[in-house]
This record gives structure tokens, C-alpha cells and sequence, in this order.
């Protein structure tokens, strides 16, 4: 370091370092260690607050016994490392920018403007059923967390499938399948034969009868399609394109009337992905005013996984994926609970499934507006969590090895019966209240549709053990 400090410190005065978060911790220490670089003595004074630095660097920056004045002193050369370090990591992290800069710019400028965040904050709090304030906020969840806390407490005694061993470790029991109702094979086979056998050609047929959803295809103009029988083309090359048969194998299975070429510019020139959207969009409002479709529940909850699909290996979008051990991408569905298909996306293999489970809330536009998601373990994180509740969504996932998982409680005098084990920590709610502010930025400008969430959450996951904003989540 001494060799090249001069060069470094007036590279760091030269640079506009600003904070990324409303905690300027690491920006008023660089300024305490700046005004000291041309200092001799060999230590300076202890007055700058140095809680984010851990505990192996404060050891290595503070001293035993030395004092000056009975003022505790810090020593100054490796001060400067230690927060030269942080400055670099707070770069990458996100915590810190640098004004004018293209690579480590202020993620913020993606959001909507605090100014504009505030003219909504109301209206959306009220939505979602948040504090509008930041001691109010605080408060909400502790009492949230005390509640639930007792009443799992009270139930521990009546939860046999439930148990917390000597060492304080959670178990849970295997749960076993309920009997199958008797006739059930019986009731199977009456339904068949009661359902006549449809072919899916013959469904896309019957259901642009019902809903003429056709009519959002046509030329890039805008204009009237002059297409003949161009509902008939539009059908088949939707099935075509959909069943990924193909222009060649598709027309190899119709009456001679189609060609190759005719489908091609069809699904080149005609349908589009927002076009498709559209028509999706209608079948699906169309298919929730239908009255059995109220058996199967009220439309409030929605079931995520992932699909692999192969593809070929020379394009930018396929990669390895280890689980499946193939290539390809994921296909990532939202299903209702009323049983059709919302949206689907496509996402990259080796992404983790949860980064992109809170955009089908923002990118679904139907009349079914789910709050409640349902996933597997890829469909949860901390900070997803966290950003669910921040909008309003109960996110409700398998957790494998969730016994891992670190419970904190919401003061340090409360003390359970049956569960106090569990804890391990009182939460930091004082991170989270310094924090608020970034919250419902973030909160508000998603909803705003400024941003969507996996832009977050790929930008929290950046160095993640560091990143402030990423420990507050």
C-alpha cells in the first residue's frame, strides 16, 4: 500500500463517492480518514463511527491501551486500508457510487424520485396495508412478530407433527396421505366416458368461436389483415409455432392449402409478443366469469415452477443447466388456482427461480390478480421475502432444510415456554428503520411499474454479505 497511497488517495479525493443507501456511515468515515492523510503522527482520534466494519478489521485498526489526552486513537495507516477496502467493496455492492459514472452509477436513478415516491406513499401504504412511517413501520413488525411467536408457542403442546430437540433444532414429521375416498376409480372412469376426446387444434378452433381472440393478430400497420380465411391461417400457426412442430411439420399435417412460407411470414409479420399477450389476456377474463371455474377457489392464489426446455447450444439465451443436465433455458410458469396458465417468462438456466417470481405479479394485466404465490424451494430467498411484503404478497414456499433457517425475536426480555430455543437473535431493527426510506422507494417505484423486481433482486444479490441494503431486506 505504501508505494502506491499517494496515487490512490488522490484518485479517491478526485472521485464524487456518494452513498447508495440513506446510511452515510462509510462516506463520513472516508471523510475523517481523508483529512488526516497528510498527517505524520501515527495515530488519530477514535471520533468517526466505524460500525460497519467487522470485528477482525476493528482489531486491526483500533489500540490496546494507547491514548492521547485520554482520548482513544486510532492507528492511522491502517485505517486507511481498512476503509479503503470497505469504499471498494461498497463500489461493487452498490452501497456506494460514484457521481457521474457509467459502471458504478446510483442504482436509484432507475426509481422513481424520492419527491414522487412521497405524493404516493399514502395511497400505496393504505393499499398494502403498511405504516407510513418508519417508527410506525418498525413497530408494526415487531408486534407481528411477537404475535405470531405466542400463538405458535400456545399451539406447540397440541402439534404432534411438530418438535424441538434438546440442542433446539426444529423438526418436523413426515406427514402421511390421507386414505383415497372409496368409488374414486369408479367416479374416474364415469367422467371419461362422460368427456368426449378433443384434439387441440379443435380446441383453438372452438374457444376463437367463443372469443374472437384473433383479432389482436394482424400486420405491423395496424391495418385490417388482407389475408384470406385468415382466421383459419392464424390458428394453425399458432398451433405450429406453439406445439414447436414448425412451419414444415405443421404443413405436412393440413389439407394442402398452407404452405411453409405462409406461416413463416404469419408468425413473423402478423404475431408479435404483446399481440399474444392480448389474446391471452381475453380468454383468460373470459374463462374466469365461467361459474365452474368458482369451485376450484376465488382466484386469489397462484402456483409457480420452472420447466426446462431444450434448445440449441449456438444462441445467447441456452446454457448447461446442472440439475437437468442438459441445455436449454426455463420456462417459468404462473398457474391460478382457478387451473389455467397466466403468464409463462423465460429465464436462463443457473438463475435462481426466486429472482423472478414477484415480475408475474407486475407483468400479469388479466381480471385474476393473485395475492398469495405458491412455489418450491427455488421460489424463496431472504430478501424475496422481504420484497413480498413490502407489496403486499404472501409468498408461501417449500423450504428444503429450512431447520438452517435463523429465527430472531422482536426484544430480548420476552421469553417462550416451548420455542424460546429457536431464537437465536433479536432482530436489527434499527437497520431496518434507517432503512425504511429505501424500502419504500423501491416498493412504490415497482408498483408505479418503473422498474420490475428482479432488477432488485439480481442487484441485492451483488455481493451480498456487504451489501447494506441487501442485509436490511
Amino acid at each position: 500500500f505504501k508505494g502506491n497511497r499517494s496515487a490512490v488517495l488522490n484518485l479517491v479525493e478526485l472521485l464524487d463517492i456518494r452513498s447508495g443507501t440513506e446510511d452515510a456511515d462509510m462516506i463520513e468515515a472516508l471523510g475523517f480518514m481523508l483529512s488526516y492523510r497528510d498527517s505524520r503522527k501515527r495515530t488519530v482520534p477514535y471520533q468517526t463511527d466505524l460500525d460497519f466494519m467487522t470485528d477482525r478489521w476493528l482489531n486491526y485498526v483500533e489500540t490496546k491501551d494507547l491514548k492521547e489526552n485520554e482520548v482513544k486513537v486510532l492507528k492511522r495507516r491502517e485505517l486507511e486500508i481498512a476503509v479503503l477496502f470497505y469504499v471498494a467493496d461498497g463500489l461493487k455492492s452498490g452501497d456506494l457510487y460514484v457521481e457521474g459514472s457509467e459502471k458504478y452509477a446510483d442504482y436509484r436513478k432507475q426509481l422513481l424520485p424520492w419527491s414522487e415516491c412521497e405524493k404516493l406513499l399514502e395511497g400505496y401504504c393504505k393499499i398494502v396495508g403498511l405504516s407510513n412511517n418508519a417508527a410506525d413501520f418498525v413497530a408494526m413488525l415487531k408486534k407481528k412478530l411477537a404475535d405470531v411467536a405466542k400463538a405458535a408457542d400456545d399451539a406447540y403442546s397440541d402439534n404432534s407433527a411438530f418438535s424441538i430437540d434438546e440442542n433446539g433444532e426444529p423438526h418436523l414429521k413426515r406427514q402421511k396421505a390421507n386414505p383415497l375416498p372409496e368409488g374414486l376409480s369408479h367416479f374416474e372412469e364415469t367422467i371419461k366416458k362422460k368427456m368426449p376426446k378433443r384434439d387441440l387444434i379443435d380446441l383453438l378452433k372452438r374457444v376463437q368461436a367463443w372469443i374472437p381472440y384473433t383479432r389482436h393478430f394482424g400486420p405491423p400497420s395496424g391495418a385490417t389483415s388482407k389475408l384470406k380465411n385468415d382466421i383459419y391461417k392464424y390458428i394453425f400457426t399458432i398451433f405450429g409455432y406453439g406445439s414447436n412442430l414448425g412451419a414444415n411439420q405443421m404443413v405436412r399435417h393440413t389439407d394442402g392449402t398452407l404452405t411453409p412460407r405462409i406461416l413463416r411470414r404469419i408468425n413473423k409479420q402478423h404475431i408479435d409478443s404483446q399481440q399474444l399477450d392480448a389474446a391471452i389476456r381475453d380468454i383468460i377474463n373470459n374463462y374466469n366469469n365461467w361459474d365452474l371455474t368458482e369451485y376450484w377457489g376465488d382466484g386469489s392464489d397462484m402456483i409457480v415452477d420452472g420447466t426446462h426446455i431444450e434448445l440449441l447450444e449456438n444462441n445467447m439465451l441456452g446454457s448447461m443447466h446442472i440439475r437437468y443436465g442438459a441445455y436449454g433455458g426455463i420456462a417459468y410458469k404462473y398457474l391460478s388456482g382457478k387451473y389455467i396458465a397466466l403468464i409463462t417468462r423465460f429465464i436462463s438456466c443457473g438463475t435462481w427461480e426466486a429472482i423472478h417470481i414477484l415480475d408475474g405479479f407486475q407483468d400479469n394485466k388479466s381480471e385474476l390478480q393473485p395475492d398469495t404465490v405458491i412455489g418450491d424451494t427455488q421460489a424463496q430467498s431472504e430478501s424475496v421475502f422481504a420484497l413480498a411484503y413490502l407489496m403486499g404478497i404472501q409468498l408461501m414456499p417449500r423450504m428444503r432444510n429450512w431447520n438452517d433457517v435463523t429465527f430472531v425475536r422482536h426484544n430480548d426480555n420476552t421469553v417462550y415456554k416451548h420455542i424460546d430455543t429457536l431464537f437465536k437473535n433479536v432482530g436489527e431493527f434499527g437497520r431496518i428503520e434507517k432503512h425504511w426510506k429505501d424500502f419504500m422507494q423501491v416498493a412504490i417505484s415497482i408498483h408505479a411499474g418503473k422498474v420490475i423486481p428482479s432488477m432488485l433482486l439480481r442487484r441485492l444479490g451483488v455481493k451480498s454479505k456487504k451489501n447494506k441494503l441487501y442485509k436490511a431486506f
